[in-house]
Parts: C-alpha cells; structure tokens; sequence
C-alpha cells in the first residue's frame, strides 16, 4: 500500500462517522446515507494524491457529498414525479455513533432516537437547498461564507435561505404545540 492509499484509510477510519451524520440529516434514510457516504469517497479517492489531507480533505469531502446529493435529488425527484413513489418506510436516528431504527410513528425506546426522529422530520419540511444550508450552518457550524462556498450561492442567498428554513420550522413547531394545547 502506498503512502496516498494509506493517507486515505486513514482517513475513511477516522471520518467515516462524521460524514455518515452529516450524509444521514441530508438524506433521512439509512440507505441513501450509506449510499452517499459511499459515493463520496469513491469520487475523493480518484483525486486523493491532489488532496493535502491535513489542509481540508474533510470539508472537500463534505462538499462532494453535498454536490453528490444535491444532483441525486434533482435526478431523484424527476423519477419521483414520473411514479409517483416515495419512501417513507426507512427511518433511522444515529445515538451515540450507531444507527437505530426508529418506527415510523416516531416511538423508540431510546430518548436519544425519539429527538433525532423529530429532528429528521423537520428537515423533511424543507427543500433540498434549505436543508443542506441548514445543516451545513447549525449541523456542521459553518459560517454563511463556508456555507455559501460548499452550495455554490451567495452569502445573502444563504442568510435568506437559512431564515426561511428556519422560519418554516417554527411555524412547523407551533402548529404542533397547538395540537398539543387542544
């Protein structure tokens, strides 16, 4: 094994966690995460003798992924509207580094879990853009400038998108508290 293939497992071993989290809030389904995560690093391995792994390799992987995402959703949806199809049936929350299911209803015997489900919807209720800068900005605690960088937009255009997301989601939770009220 040479030096760059070493720098790699190195790499896959030590940031394969964070990128399956962040990969799994993007996604909302333990398969896509996987297949995300997977795809990523296929894509980072072809220019890993060109990555300085110690300046970055993790947030160049990061923005593959989100690139990587956000294509597989466009082709995604296209698909989707055509068969009408979405899949609801795999939901899954990470506690303390593993994977648990979760029923759809939103019960597990972990609080741990029943937060992250509740957490997974709410990122339902955005687009794909919101969601990525939503969880790039709070999930992964980049500036808007990083952000803004990893999605391709402008600074203003991650603050507007950032402040609709997260008004949707407030919105989102008071309808909730008022059902609980009643």
């Amino acid at each position: 094994m040479n030096d760059a293939d070493a720098s790699f497992v190195a790499f896959v071993d030590e940031r394969s966690p964070e990128l399956m989290r962040v990969a799994l809030h993007l996604t909302r389904n333990q398969d896509e995460a996987l297949d995300l995560v997977q795809t990523s690093l296929e894509r980072a391995y072809r220019k890993w003798k060109s990555i300085d792994p110690a300046q970055g390799a993790y947030g160049y992987v990061r923005q593959i992924m989100v690139n990587a995402h956000t294509d597989g959703q466009r082709r995604g949806l296209r698909w989707m509207r055509k068969s009408g199809v979405r899949d609801g049936a795999h939901e899954v929350a990470m506690s303390d580094g593993e994977l648990h299911l979760v029923t759809p209803d939103g019960r597990s015997p972990e609080t741990v879990a029943i937060t992250r489900d509740e957490v997974r919807r709410n990122l339902d209720r955005l687009t794909t853009r919101e969601r990525a800068a939503v969880v790039l900005r709070y999930g992964e605690d980049l500036s808007e400038a990083e952000v803004a960088d990893h999605l391709g937009i402008s600074v203003g255009t991650v603050k507007s998108t950032v402040s609709r997301a997260l008004a949707k989601l407030r919105v989102a939770e008071a309808a909730t508290m008022g059902g609980m009220a009643r």
